[in-house]
């Protein structure tokens, strides 16, 4: 099945445009055109609580990548919201190295519900989406910021995970 796409906005983020295969959600990204997509009344109920501070994205998702990003992003949810970690402790949990983990963040196709935005430098915020400034950068220090004034804080994100078949 081809992925579709709505699209979603915030003031935190702008445009989402959120992609979905098999009924899950597949992908997430952020967009610079206002759209003109009618969103399903649970999706924009899930993003709006987030958003309002009041609970994790709980939503079926779907993840497709390589054995070693997948593991990435398995770590990554177990982060909880509200705290970070470094690259390199996730590096160190995996037995790998901080730039790989930062190499499967940067191809996370779930950010925000596979939170990639709880993960810093050793030493700063590092990057987000594959860039270090600009308003991808706002983007993580705003969802940080909605994290640590959460009702949420400390909640396990509550995404079940989909595993599409290509049969």
């Amino acid at each position: 099945m081809q992925p579709k796409f709505l699209f979603y906005s915030h003031p935190v983020t702008g445009w989402l445009k959120i992609g979905f295969r098999d009924y899950a959600i597949s992908s997430i990204g952020f967009h610079s055109a206002e759209a003109k997509l009618t969103v399903p009344a649970d999706l924009k109920h899930a993003f709006d609580r987030y958003f309002n501070y009041l609970e994790p994205i709980s939503l079926p998702i779907s993840l497709i990548g390589a054995p070693f990003s997948m593991r990435v992003w398995q770590a990554l949810k177990q982060i909880p919201s509200g705290t970070t970690k470094t690259y390199g402790q996730i590096a160190h949990e995996l037995g790998s190295c901080a730039q790989a983990v930062g190499q499967a963040c940067k191809r996370n196709p779930l950010p925000i519900i596979v939170p990639c935005h709880r993960v810093v430098a050793a030493k700063g915020t590092g990057g987000y989406a594959g860039q270090t400034q600009g308003r991808l950068m706002q983007i993580k220090h705003n969802l940080l910021a909605i994290e640590n004034k959460s009702q949420f804080k400390n909640m396990e994100q509550g995404c079940e995970t989909f595993y599409p078949s290509f049969s």
